[in-house]
């Protein structure tokens, strides 16, 4: 072999070796997305998604309660707002720690999530109408006109089953086509309302009685169990000594002040 030769393929060599050894090091350290989400979080900040449901009073209350909670355990939260459905997806894969306020329940659905035992905020539905005017008398009132709801909303998907119902996208989207007389009814929140006047749909209305009322459990991804457990130590203390109670009605206040 010529000298030449000799350097050529020790050349290669070494080429070789280096992109071995680089590719293995990138390996290592190549994470997912949640794995290094989590890893952030566990050392500084837990993410808590919530669905962007703009105007409702059990998203403000609930935050305001679970800040409380968690800064009495030594955890930071922050929110973020994604779209319903995709909120508690991340959530149960664990690209975030937890999800902010949903029905019991979730976790027969969602198995990476563990539920919070404690409610931490009462959450009413109503339905809302352009061209109808009744008393409600539950859902088989409903039954008869097409109705529109947001999607990602788990409890109205329960409960709407057999309906002419559409999911739509934003309460927004519901408002506008009931006011363009698309549907009959749309289905949502009591913090409707407040998105209602914000963009003027005079013509709507909200019927009474409210249609259903149920409790919101704050979920967690079950990575965090330990932190769940003393979550669960604290509300129910904040719910006995009427803590809870108190933030809840100063929320509610709050809220009614800023809707208008």
């Amino acid at each position: 072999m010529t000298v030449n030769s000799f350097h050529k393929t020790f050349i290669v060599l070494i080429l070789v070796i280096s992109a071995y050894s680089y590719a293995e090091d990138f390996e290592h350290k190549v994470v997912s997305h949640a794995e290094a989400h989590s890893t952030v979080n566990l050392k500084d900040t837990l993410v808590i998604s919530q669905p962007d449901v703009v105007y409702t009073l059990f998203v403000q209350t609930s935050r305001q309660i679970l800040k409380e909670a968690y800064a009495r355990i030594g955890i930071k939260i922050k929110f973020e707002t994604l779209p319903a459905e995709r909120s508690l997806d991340l959530a149960n894969k664990g690209v975030t720690d937890g999800e902010l306020a949903r029905i019991s329940g979730l976790q027969n659905e969602y198995p990476n999530l563990i539920q919070v035992p404690v409610s931490i905020a009462p959450n009413r539905v109503f339905a809302y109408s352009k061209k109808h005017n009744f008393s409600v008398t539950g859902w088989q009132s409903l039954k008869p006109y097409k109705i529109d709801f947001i999607f990602g909303s788990k409890f109205l998907e329960q409960k709407s089953k057999g309906f002419q119902a559409t999911k739509v996208k934003s309460d927004y989207q519901g408002l506008q086509k009931l006011s363009a007389g698309r549907s009959d009814l749309y289905v949502g929140l009591f913090g409707i309302k407040c998105s209602i006047n914000k963009h003027n749909f005079t013509d709507i209305k909200m019927l009474t009685p409210a249609l259903d009322e149920m409790s919101m459990y704050h979920y967690m991804h079950k990575r965090h169990k330990h932190i769940a457990d003393k979550l669960t130590v604290v509300l129910k203390q904040m719910k006995q000594n009427g803590e809870m109670e108190l933030m809840q009605e100063q929320a509610k206040q709050e809220f009614l002040r800023k809707c208008g």
